[in-house]
């Protein structure tokens, strides 16, 4: 007998379900590991494979395309991997090289704009140098780009529901904000703090949302928006300059909520960032108190401190499985 098979029919027996109910629970049991995507060595190769492929057909071979040139090809590109995308997830069922087409092709439309743009010389700002700082600086002429990019991906995702699908959507929903945040502000005005708000802003949402997928049981496209809901929240933050003891002290309570939360919502990603929140405020602190050698003892038995807490909660089975 399979061990899963065996441990839920041991499972079964003695809670007192009959053997056509231990046979059900088996085949739904099945049919939900069957549908979890499985990262192997070949699903491995097709996801560096696509990571290359966005890499030669954005930054690299744009360079040496004039505008038409590079319109018709990334013209030819997304249609390509949309349907040989198309064509995997629906026709063929298999979804991980399906869903990765797919991305591909979205990947494609903010340089099928920008050619566009180059070739109709339709600029709202003066126009950016190349199609390569796209993905490095702050302009306000990248917002129709990214308005287009984020509306195909929606109906992409509509019709693909696969996962990463989410993330160019996440990605180019945060460009989005810093560069509307330059189009609209003065070019006078220091910027920096704009962007760390609107930071936060958009993490704290993807958070929320990632919450409600979770409820809903879609873990793996929570996992997504919980990744980068709390590298913007997290970047935001640590970005923001509060230039007084009181904010970094601020910065640090809010690093230990996320401690907190981690246990509270069972999710390690919570976890992983405020225990980097937390580092970042002790090298300030150490910065400040470089002088004292008291400082050190003090950390010292502090972290002690935590560790024998940890050890006994950890004896006394009161420590939650993170997931």
């Amino acid at each position: 007998m399979h061990p899963a098979k065996d441990d839920i029919a041991k499972a079964s027996q003695q809670i007192g379900l009959t053997d056509s109910q231990t046979e059900n629970l088996w085949e739904a049991f099945q049919d939900i590991q069957a549908n979890k995507p499985k990262i192997n060595f070949a699903s491995f190769l097709i996801y560096i494979g696509s990571l290359i492929a966005f890499l030669s057909l954005t930054w690299f071979y744009t360079a040496h395309l004039k505008s038409g040139y590079a319109l018709l090809n990334s013209t030819s590109y997304a249609a390509i991997f949309f349907s040989t995308g198309f064509y995997f997830w629906h026709t063929k069922k298999i979804k991980v090289p399906g869903g990765l087409l797919s991305a591909l092709g979205i990947v494609m439309v903010p340089l099928i704009v920008y050619s566009l743009q180059n070739v109709m010389d339709w600029w709202p700002t003066p126009s950016p140098d190349h199609y390569g700082s796209f993905y490095r600086w702050v302009h306000g002429a990248w917002v129709p780009m990214e308005i287009c990019t984020l509306l195909v991906a929606c109906l992409v995702l509509y019709f693909v529901r696969f996962p990463f699908i989410t993330v160019p959507i996440y990605l180019i929903l945060s460009f989005m904000s810093m560069d509307a945040i330059h189009l609209l502000i003065d070019p006078k005005t220091d910027h920096w703090r704009y962007y760390s708000a609107a930071s936060i802003a958009i993490g704290s949402l993807l958070n929320v949302l990632a919450f409600g997928l979770y409820r809903k049981d879609l873990k793996d496209f929570g996992f997504w928006a919980y990744l980068f809901g709390m590298f913007l929240c997290w970047g935001g933050l640590t970005s923001w300059n509060t230039q007084t003891e009181w904010g970094e002290f601020i910065y640090f309570s809010i690093n230990v909520s996320f401690l907190l939360l981690a246990n509270f919502f069972h999710r390690k990603i919570f976890m992983v960032f405020g225990s980097l929140g937390v580092v970042v405020y002790m090298s300030h602190l150490a910065m400040v108190f470089s002088d004292s050698l008291m400082f050190s003892y003090i950390l010292a038995a502090i972290g002690f401190s935590i560790m024998m807490l940890a050890t006994f909660l950890l004896r006394s089975k009161k420590l939650p499985q993170l997931g």
